[in-house]
């Protein structure tokens, strides 16, 4: 059997994090929560052959907005504060999401497993700044790959 990318990555990150058995849903949809507050989704798009992460970082403020989602597009900004990920608003539940689509004809397996690590690390950095209203990250904000805890 010819397995594609996207699912050769959701094989090995199953056996990475000690979940077995990690699939897409009729979809093409994984989702994990990670830790206490974050959930990530994984998208896999067969027909534009794109796999995207995708996570709510936080809520969008009813008050400071203007400068809120001006700190949000300056980060955005040649991923200067996002470490290439894109931060964007949800139109439906105004929430603030993190995403970043990869092109499974030209990413190994292998980059899509680092930069999924990358993506949780700068999905909970996103989560502190947002619920802390925007400070800048510290050297200790985001988690050590090794203390993540993984539920499907």
């Amino acid at each position: 059997m010819n397995e594609n990318p996207a699912q050769i990555f959701l094989a090995e990150l199953s056996r990475q994090i000690g979940i077995e058995n990690l699939a897409y849903n009729e979809d093409s949809v994984c989702c994990l929560e990670v830790g206490d507050r974050l959930a990530v989704q994984i998208e896999w798009e067969p027909v534009s052959g794109f796999l995207v992460f995708l996570s709510r970082v936080g809520s969008s403020p009813s008050s400071g907005r203007e400068e809120f989602f001006r700190a949000l597009l300056e980060a955005n900004f040649l991923f200067h504060g996002t470490a290439g990920e894109t931060l964007c608003l949800d139109p439906e539940s105004g929430d603030v999401m993190l995403c970043r689509t990869f092109p499974l004809a030209t990413t190994a397996v292998a980059t899509l497993l680092g930069e999924f690590t990358y993506f949780l690390e700068t999905t909970d950095t996103w989560a502190d700044r947002v619920e802390n209203g925007l400070p800048g990250p510290t050297e200790e904000s985001g988690p050590s790959p090794s203390t993540l805890q993984f539920r499907a």
